[in-house]
């Protein structure tokens, strides 16, 4: 909701009230009042916090139990905090059920309380507000630390007022302002006096000590072009007595998308936090629900794709809440993953918890919503999102089609939907899969994730051009710390030549400094299926990812041709070693020294600050190999990139172009990394260490599932790291292997493995790593697919505009 003009009784008129004497009958048993009294504006703004405080009174002159107070709510998120359910009230006596309305996209929020008791059922009106959007063309606000639904008098809680700059050029602020209750708000940060950088961010930030009872709020006002554009943020609560306890209070961090289709994955983070600074609280079990959704953590349904009754998949992922005693200000989080069915229209994920504080038993909620579309698009489709907590650059490395050394002179000889690459690099005179352009964002921006706030999206038509039957192949990678536009567009981390568009050129990948990045990939068919989709982490990690196709369950043999998620942190249950896919934790435990398998950003590459270890770094950077200004890899601090592997970050660089660490000057620093930890020249006769590492040399195109001799490698990974990694166990058994690959590579490999069964670890990985989901669209094959940045937040990288 979120408005009300004038206080409501309960009438219960002519309802037959069962179980209460009849000589009480006439007595209105509950009376409700709303706080504020004059209730919240009748438009209230997307970004921001409003709280709506119910209290409930028994008017008989005896006890009655309030068995439950159910709710709906719509079009907005909200977080509840419900005293009285479940609770007897003496007579005379009250309970209170806060709510906090988060509006999250345009249209109508509303709040509808059902009370039960004694029988009855008494439905009170509903309260609605319309959402607009507070954003102008630049900046767009938030409270990204909003206050909890209820506070205690006395007791300061943090607040954060963020503005983003969503707009192509730096935007400097005329004015920033406090409003609302700014005696009670102390300031720690204010830093948007300064200009904000395109796709940067400011944030005003402070502790709000609320000192008299009842509804507060504060806010913050960023004006700029002289005061003529302005983006007002604000945040509520209700603050209770000093010495008594605020109840535990929901939020949500990683929000669902303002629009999401049937059989995306879309995670959710869920956290509770003990605003009691006195009392730690016992908490029940984190109960999830969403509409037509399958219990969450049990078994996952097949579904067939034209069930109009088809059940969306619920599955609750890492829990730290449940059974747990939540110290005095503790918070804890719960992770959950909904995959819609088929059913479209509005949705929502529900977390509820009873918990105990101070011999009291309360319930807290959060619930975000969301509206299902479905799949029914005349071509491809893919929807990309960023759960990242900085912006992401998505691009296009689009894959080769066919060799027509003419093309530099005469681009015409490409057929159409390819593009020739006429620069002077490896691969000039091939023609590449064209870059899609429609729904693309310029430059292929996505903004970050906002605490509270759906995360950035954009959905990309695929045009529908056959060659071969293939009707597209490429891959998506992320780009970070982009800066400029256009062909002027200038990355920190997977730099490269980039068109009109912002993307990079067909045939112009990411550069080889820095090395560390991944991508998904994918081949789109025709007919007979449609291609195939992995998750390429063989060179290395920057942001974690995550592709999906958006079909039925039921599409095919699981759990490789049905649609199913690569890169997924939470994978529904299937209760079969044969189908049961491993969910990615993308928490990277190399071999030996993590900063050997570490790449990081130089701010200063003409002076790096040298290492060995973690220690010899501060301000929250990290040791690892970097380039310097003269080319050479260092061991250096600065801001983390991501995990390269073995071949890529060092084999395949050559001893000679090693630099230097803290303890070791070159050579020496070279032949340590390159001959003493990774022993890339170690031969077996035909090939090297390097080989093994890359597949490459002699060991080129030798699968060991072809039963090639000598072969690059192989593992049955479900026996691998003890058993404890989890991958089906009807993927292809290796009919033969190698094991001097075994020895030297595996080990290089299966910490990436680990740390996400369904990647594709090393080149020859396919049968554990490899999906299909084909939709038959009348008689052709149309499949939309999801592609996630940093699904669930997980993030290597630590680099920023």
């Amino acid at each position: 909701m979120c408005v009300l003009k004038r206080l409501y009784l309960i009438v219960i008129g002519s309802l037959l009230l069962v179980g209460i004497p009849m000589a009480k009958a006439a007595t209105n048993p509950v009376t409700y009042s709303l706080t504020p009294t004059t209730g919240l504006p009748a438009t209230i703004t997307v970004g921001n916090t409003y709280v709506v405080r119910y209290t409930l009174t028994n008017k008989l002159p005896f006890n009655l139990t309030m068995s439950n107070v159910s709710r709906t709510l719509t079009g907005a998120s909200f977080s509840v905090g419900d005293a009285c359910s479940g609770q007897t009230l003496a007579a005379g006596a009250s309970c209170p059920v806060t709510i906090t309305c988060t509006p999250t996209r345009t249209g109508v929020a509303s709040i509808q309380l059902t009370l039960h008791y004694d029988k009855n059922v008494v439905p009170l009106p509903t309260l609605s507000s319309t959402v607009q959007s507070g954003d102008t063309a630049e900046i767009s606000g938030a409270v990204s630390a909003p206050l909890p639904t209820e506070a205690s008098i006395g007791t300061g809680y943090p607040v954060t007022f963020r503005f983003t700059n969503i707009g192509s050029s730096a935007v400097t602020a005329s004015a920033v302002t406090l409003t609302g209750n700014t005696g009670a708000f102390v300031q720690t940060q204010n830093n948007c006096s300064s200009a904000i950088s395109a796709s940067n961010y400011c944030t005003v930030s402070g502790t709000f000590t609320p000192v008299v009872a009842g509804s507060t709020s504060i806010g913050a006002t960023y004006s700029y072009n002289g005061g003529t554009q302005s983006v007002p943020l604000t945040t509520q609560t209700y603050a209770i007595n000093s010495g008594s306890c605020a109840s535990v209070t929901g939020s949500i961090p990683l929000e669902l998308p303002a629009q999401t289709y049937s059989y995306g994955d879309n995670v959710v983070e869920f956290q509770f936090t003990n605003h009691c600074s006195t009392a730690s609280a016992a908490l029940g079990t984190v109960s999830l629900s969403a509409p037509n959704a399958s219990n969450a953590g049990t078994l996952q349904r097949k579904h067939s794709l034209s069930a109009s009754n088809d059940s969306s998949v619920l599955t609750k992922g890492d829990d730290t809440c449940s059974g747990q005693t939540l110290a005095a200000n503790g918070s804890c989080t719960v992770y959950a993953s909904l995959i819609p069915g088929s059913t479209t229209g509005a949705t929502q994920v529900e977390a509820k918890m009873n918990y105990t504080e101070s011999s009291q038993s309360k319930t807290a909620i959060a619930m975000t919503t969301s509206t299902i579309n479905a799949n029914n698009t005349a071509a491809r489709m893919i929807t990309v999102v960023n759960q990242c907590s900085v912006p992401v650059w998505m691009t296009f490395n689009a894959g080769a089609y066919s060799s027509q050394s003419g093309c530099t002179t005469n681009p015409s000889l490409c057929p159409s939907g390819t593009t020739c690459n006429t620069s002077a690099a490896a691969g000039a005179g091939l023609c590449y899969w064209s870059n899609p352009t429609q729904g693309v964002n310029q430059d292929g921006k996505l903004l970050a994730a906002i605490p509270n706030q759906p995360p950035s999206t954009m959905n990309i038509t695929i045009p529908e051009t056959s060659l071969n039957n293939v009707i597209y192949n490429a891959g998506i990678m992320p780009r970070l710390g982009c800066s400029g536009t256009g062909a002027s567009i200038s990355c920190k981390i997977n730099a490269c030549t980039a068109g009109s568009d912002g993307l990079c050129l067909p045939g112009d990948g990411p550069s080889t400094t820095p090395v560390a990045f991944n991508a998904v990939e994918f081949t789109f068919n025709q007919t007979n299926g449609d291609g195939v989709y992995n998750n390429q982490i063989i060179d290395g990690v920057t942001v974690p990812m995550e592709m999906k196709g958006r079909g039925s369950f039921s599409t095919g043999t699981v759990p490789y041709d049905n649609c199913s998620a690569t890169g997924a942190i939470i994978q529904p249950l299937t209760g079969s070693a044969t189908t049961q896919l491993g969910s990615c934790n993308f928490s990277f435990s190399p071999p030996n020294d993590a900063t050997n398998y570490r790449y990081v950003y130089l701010s200063n590459p003409s002076s790096p600050t040298y290492c060995d270890t973690d220690s010899d770094c501060s301000g929250g950077e990290a040791c690892g190999l970097a380039y310097d200004s003269a080319n050479k890899i260092d061991k250096a601090c600065g801001l983390l990139e991501g995990y390269t592997s073995v071949n890529k970050g060092v084999c395949s660089q050559g001893k000679s172009n090693f630099g230097r660490s803290k303890s070791m000057t070159s050579p020496a620093f070279g032949a340590y990394i390159y001959d003493t930890v990774f022993s890339c020249d170690t031969s077996y006769g035909a090939y090297t260490n390097t080989n093994l590492y890359a597949c490459n040399g002699p060991l080129s195109n030798s699968s060991c599932y072809n039963s090639a001799s000598p072969c690059c490698g192989c593992v049955d990974w479900w026996t691998a790291a003890g058993g404890s990694l989890i991958v089906p166990t009807s993927t292809v058994i290796c009919p033969t292997t190698n094991a001097n690959w075994n020895t030297a590579a595996q080990p290089n490999v299966q910490w990436v493995k680990s740390a996400c069964p369904t990647s594709y670890a090393y080149q020859y990985d396919d049968k554990s790593s490899s999906f299909t989901c084909s939709v038959m669209n009348g008689s052709n094959v149309v499949t939309n697919y999801q592609v996630t940045f940093c699904p669930g937040g997980k993030e290597t990288s630590t680099i920023m505009p």
